[in-house]
């Protein structure tokens, strides 16, 4: 029962990396289906839902994949540094802007309560910054005590 439950925990940090990886559009077109069948398994998705979010996904996945491509090709290029950092910061909002949108088509697609799985176990919430510092207290923390 004890090592059940151990494998139980170790399949719920599994999933809950893939979708991590899914959601911040690090994975290509090829690594859509396998996530969103992880997707599925956490969310229990109807048919049509499945389709909608892979259609949504592989769509973002593309797109970002093209973004990134422009950013290894602009990372290599001789271009005056600050239009080289005006471009990628151009990009980086573009791939922000692509994940948001997916998010938000996902998260219409889904009924109330697959809603509220979402924001609790699939998209967690993470601090706009980087919040450690010399006197970080993190038993008083409200990001790290979650």
């Amino acid at each position: 029962m004890v090592a059940m439950n151990f494998l139980q925990i170790n399949s719920v940090r599994f999933t809950a990396l893939l979708l991590t990886a899914l959601l911040a559009g690090r994975v290509g077109a090829q690594q859509t289906a396998q996530l969103v069948a992880q997707l599925d398994s956490v969310l229990v998705l109807n048919a049509d839902q499945r389709e909608k979010v892979t259609l949504i996904c592989s769509d973002a996945a593309v797109e970002i994949s093209a973004i990134d491509k422009e950013l290894q090709s602009l990372s290599r290029s001789d271009l005056d540094p600050a239009d080289k950092d005006k471009r990628i910061t151009d990009a980086n909002v573009r791939k922000k802007a692509i994940r948001e949108s997916r998010d938000a088509g996902i998260r219409a697609l889904l009924t109330p309560e697959q809603q509220q799985v979402y924001e609790e176990k699939v998209k967690p919430v993470r601090p706009p910054v980087l919040h450690f510092g010399m006197n970080h207290d993190r038993a008083s923390c409200e990001v790290c005590v979650k």
